[in-house]
Formats: structure tokens, C-alpha cells, sequence
């Protein structure tokens, strides 16, 4: 990974750090106010809805993500001056402040998508989860420091990440390749069908896991007498399970994270259901719980940045899917809260609901391994075929940010023709022996692994 796409990685997971730290919990926060522990939950849950509207706004307005640099810097801004707002407001308008701060804060991650998708084709599970890893290790530093620093060195807490991620964007992180002329449209089409299922897929584990969440945290009344565990331990099996897939994610099948996270997930109901209310049984759900829950992550932010390297429009993919992760969870913490106050049984309602959502996602899964699998054995590499070539001077750009070689171009410009390796042999009059090796040569300075990625990658919106 080179020197820039490696600050990009750190700006995104500082960004990230923040959310999980201030809005998505609410702790760093604690210390301002009084009455923020009966707020919270409406603080929070108005960050989850309004960050969950600002995406499908995204993923249905958003025409184009190509300027993503200053997409992420005007989200980046709002988000501090919103934060800095909130800061110095009355607790009654907190509400407000979060539900804008989630609004915004969503084009910043839609942003990245485009980023996600252009600068790092290979191996994004290699990417995503050294982000998610960063990103959780630095919210729990801040989480820790909130808690000993004063009130008044609170807000350069909260800020400074922030502040950090625009650094290392703007200053350290990869350039916008500028279109010279006009990018001809093109003629892939956005598989409907395909992302509805995913969608579904996503908001069912989502939704299991909002319920859980607020069953989880007022059903071990013990934990009151283990308010370090309470706060950091989540952390630490998420943490473990995202190091365990850096290790073998090249030995590990993609549909597999998603087997297995959902496997994790019906255990932790299991022992939810049927262990009690003793602190053993809140380290052996919460164990298992937050373990589903990184493989699932990992699973479907790489599927949704695998499938915008194959048909582009990133922000589309990652504004549905996220709008539908969040959207499970924000219904699954109102299903948990009626649970609460309606229910007899809670544990065992979330047990069967939780099981529901489970059976579910067994149904979709291998139905949209087939449709993925079937992207990326080339089927659809017809279609790249069809789309305008880009301009050349915008071609010429390309080639010398990732520094091919005289050669290189020529078989890459042959590539966009759509011919066979014996054919560009031929027109290049070398042995297809020799042509095979341009071609690794041009994959491994591209960072990608196949063809159509390549192809995708000269074919930009």
C-alpha cells in the first residue's frame, strides 16, 4: 500500500474513531451534562436515523462521486462546526444537533466509497479491516481519556480526530485524477434486483443485532458492578476476531464471513435466552455477539466495495447498504425497547425474533453467492466492453500515477478493446508467454487482481 493511500486509510478510520466514540455511543459526551444519560438514547438514535437518511439521499441524488476529495472535506467541516455547536448549546437542543450531525456526517463515508472503490480494487478486506481495527483501538483511547481529562479539554478531545482525518485527507492522502474533458456515460446498469436482496439481507442481521443491543444493556443488572467491563470489553472480542480475519483472509472464502457470522449470532441469542443474568453470561453473549458482528461488517462493506469496482456508482451501493444497515438497527432498538416495556419475556421474545431475523439471512445468503460468484467469473465483462473508452489524455493520466511501462500501455489499451491474449499477442507480435507477464506486471501496479478490474478501473464515470 503506497505512502498516500496509506494516510487515506488512517483519515477514514480517525473519522470512524469519532462516530463510534460521540455519536453512535454517546460517552464522550457523558461528562457535559447531567440529564445526558436520559437523553442519550434519543441523542443516539436520532444520529442513527438521520445518518441512515443521509445516505439513501446520497445514494439516490448524488449524480456523481467523482470530485469524493471534496465531498468528504465539506462533510468533514460541517461535521466540527456542528460539534462545536453542540458544545456550546443547551441539552434540550442536543436532539437536533445529532440528528444534523448524522445528515452530514454520511457524505463523508460516501465519499470514501468512491476512494474505496478507485484506489484500493484488490484486496479491500485487507483495507476495511485495518481500518475497523484502527478505528476501534483509537475510540477506546478517546473513550478512556474523556474520562480523566476536564470538562474544558473535553472539546479538543472530541475535535481532534476529526481535525487529524482532514490533515492526513487533504494534505497527505491521494490526489483526484482531474478529468480533463468530459467522462462519457456508460452503459453498465445498476443490478436493482441484486442490491434490494442485499439490502434485505443487511437490515435482518441489523435488525437482530439493534434488539439485542437494548435488550442486552438493561438485562444484566450485575453489570452496574462492572462498569469497566461494561464500557470496554465489547471492544475486545471485536478487535480479535477483526485480527483473526487479517491473518487468514486469503485462506478464507467470503461467504464463509457471513456463514459463520450468522452461526456466532444464533449462539449469542442461545446463551442470551438460557445462561441468566450472571456476569459469565454477559462476556459469553457479548463474546459472541460482537464477533458475528465483525465478520458480518467485514463481509458486507468488502462485498458492496467488490461489487462498485465491477459496476461503479459506489455512492449507490454504499448509500443503500449502509441505509439498510442502519435502518435494521435503529427498528431493532425500538423493537428491544418495546420489548422491554410490553413484553413478559423479554429474553425469550428476543430469542424467537432474533431467530427469525437468523433464517432469513440463511435464505438470501446462498441465493446472492450465486449472483456474486457469476460477477466475478467475468460474466459481466461484456458489459464493461460496451462502455466508451475514456478520453487518452485522461488514459495517459492514469498510466503515469501507476507507472507503466511503454509496453504496458499498449497491452492496456488493447485490454479496453476487448481482445484475447492471443490476439493481443499477435497484434503486439510477442509470445503469449510474454504477454501473460505484462499483464501481472499491469495487475500488480494497478492493485488488482483480475481483468475487469482493470477495465473498470480505465472506464471511470
Amino acid at each position: 500500500m503506497g505512502r498516500k493511500k496509506h494516510f487515506a486509510v488512517w483519515s477514514i478510520a480517525l473519522y470512524f474513531s469519532w462516530v463510534l466514540a460521540f455519536p453512535y455511543y454517546g460517552i464522550v459526551f457523558l461528562p457535559l451534562n447531567e440529564g445526558f444519560d436520559t437523553t442519550a438514547y434519543y441523542c443516539t438514535s436520532a444520529y442513527l436515523m438521520f445518518h441512515a437518511l443521509g445516505y439513501l439521499v446520497g445514494a439516490l441524488f448524488l449524480k456523481k462521486t467523482y470530485p469524493w476529495k471534496y465531498l468528504m472535506s465539506g462533510s468533514l467541516v460541517g461535521t466540527i462546526a456542528i460539534n462545536l455547536a453542540i458544545w456550546f448549546s443547551p441539552a434540550a437542543l442536543w436532539v437536533a444537533g445529532f440528528s444534523l450531525l448524522g445528515f452530514i456526517s454520511s457524505f463523508y463515508v460516501l465519499g470514501w466509497s468512491h476512494l474505496y472503490r478507485l484506489f484500493y480494487p484488490a484486496d479491500k478486506v485487507y483495507i476495511l479491516v485495518h481500518m475497523a481495527v484502527r478505528s476501534n483501538i483509537i475510540a477506546v483511547l478517546i473513550i478512556a481519556l474523556s474520562t480523566i481529562v476536564p470538562t474544558p479539554v473535553l472539546m479538543a478531545v472530541m475535535i481532534t480526530p476529526l481535525l487529524a482525518a482532514g490533515w492526513l485527507l487533504i494534505s497527505k492522502g491521494p490526489k483526484p485524477i482531474p478529468a480533463v474533458t468530459p467522462i462519457p456515460k456508460t452503459t453498465i446498469i445498476f443490478p436493482s434486483l441484486l442490491m434490494l436482496v442485499l439490502c434485505l439481507f443487511f437490515a435482518a442481521f441489523k435488525l437482530s443485532a439493534g434488539f439485542m443491543y437494548r435488550v442486552i444493556h438493561y438485562s444484566y443488572p450485575v453489570m452496574d458492578h462492572y462498569r469497566l467491563i461494561d464500557t470496554y470489553y465489547h471492544y475486545i472480542p471485536f478487535i480479535f476476531t477483526l485480527v483473526f480475519i487479517l491473518h487468514y483472509h486469503k485462506k478464507i472464502q467470503r461467504h464463509f464471513l457471513a456463514f459463520a457470522g450468522v452461526a456466532l449470532l444464533g449462539l449469542s441469542f442461545v446463551t442470551f435466552a438460557l445462561a441468566g443474568e450472571n456476569l459469565v453470561s454477559f462476556i459469553l453473549t457479548t463474546t459472541l455477539i460482537e464477533a458475528a458482528f465483525a465478520l458480518l461488517n467485514v463481509f458486507s462493506w468488502t462485498l458492496l466495495g467488490d461489487l462498485s469496482s465491477s459496476y461503479g456508482s459506489a455512492h449507490r451501493f454504499f448509500g443503500f447498504g449502509l441505509f439498510a444497515i442502519l435502518f435494521g438497527t435503529f427498528t431493532g432498538g425500538l423493537i428491544g425497547e418495546y420489548l422491554l416495556l410490553h413484553g413478559d419475556s423479554p429474553r425469550a421474545l428476543t430469542a424467537l425474533y432474533a431467530t427469525a431475523a437468523i433464517f432469513l439471512t440463511l435464505v438470501i445468503i446462498p441465493w446472492f453467492k450465486e449472483k456474486v460468484e457469476d460477477e466475478e467469473t467475468g460474466l459481466i465483462l461484456k458489459d464493461y466492453l460496451t462502455q466508451p473508452l475514456a478520453p487518452d489524455d485522461l488514459l495517459s493520466l492514469l498510466f503515469a500515477e501507476v507507472g507503466l511501462t511503454a509496453r504496458e500501455k499498449e497491452v492496456s489499451r488493447l485490454l479496453l478493446e476487448g481482445l484475447s491474449n492471443k490476439e493481443m499477442a499477435g497484434k503486439l507480435f510477442i509470445s503469449e508467454n510474454t504477454l501473460k507477464t505484462h499483464l501481472r506486471n499491469i495487475y500488480r501496479k494497478f492493485g488488482v487482481r483480475k481483468r475487469n478490474e482493470v477495465i473498470n478501473l480505465m472506464k471511470q464515470e
